[in-house]
């Protein structure tokens, strides 16, 4: 989403200035996992998309980006961090800005194999973690392989048991 928009635009400055600090400015670290020939960093500003995965929301691109190279996902779950975190951040200060003493419920978020990173991103401004918790075992059963779901708890992705996974975020976050 970030990187189909518009040379220059805020969010693909954003997605540049991620990925120099991420790489610590090694670009040819960077070229190397995402199989770029970048020159400099600003050359992120022509880049409609990176890796193999197809653009768009939902299970597909998160399917692919999983069974994909590792240091692409680790990059793709902390730039999600860094955007759920910092969204977080300015409606906790809008929050504040009209009552400082208001219970901060956060955002409302569906059920996915979150990550660590990303709720913990999310829970350092909310009072509350607020999720639509169902059941999806039996879809993720048909969805994902054994290897996948195998995957998705080697990296900290939470459970599909909603039982579990309520645990699972009240763990990860301190919050309930």
């Amino acid at each position: 989403v970030y990187l189909a928009q518009a040379p220059g635009s805020a969010g693909k400055r954003g997605v540049q200035a991620f990925f120099a600090t991420r790489y610590g400015g090694d670009l040819g670290a960077f070229n190397e996992v995402w199989g770029t020939a970048l020159v400099t960093w600003d050359d992120i500003q022509s880049v409609s998309r990176l890796g193999t995965c197809p653009t768009g929301v939902g299970i597909v691109d998160d399917l692919c980006a999983m069974r994909g190279p590792r240091d692409r996902l680790l990059d793709r779950m902390a730039f999600e961090a860094e955007v759920a975190g910092r969204a977080a951040r300015h409606a906790d200060d809008a929050l504040a800005a009209v009552e400082p003493a208001m219970l901060n419920l956060g955002p409302r978020l569906v059920v996915s194999p979150f990550f660590p990173d990303l709720l913990q991103a999310i829970a350092a401004s909310v009072d509350v973690m607020s999720l639509n918790n169902y059941d999806t075992r039996s879809t993720a059963n048909v969805l994902l392989s054994a290897a996948d779901r195998d995957l998705v708890a080697a990296l900290g992705g939470l459970g599909f048991d909603p039982f579990e996974r309520l645990e699972q975020v009240a763990a990860v976050t301190g919050k309930p």
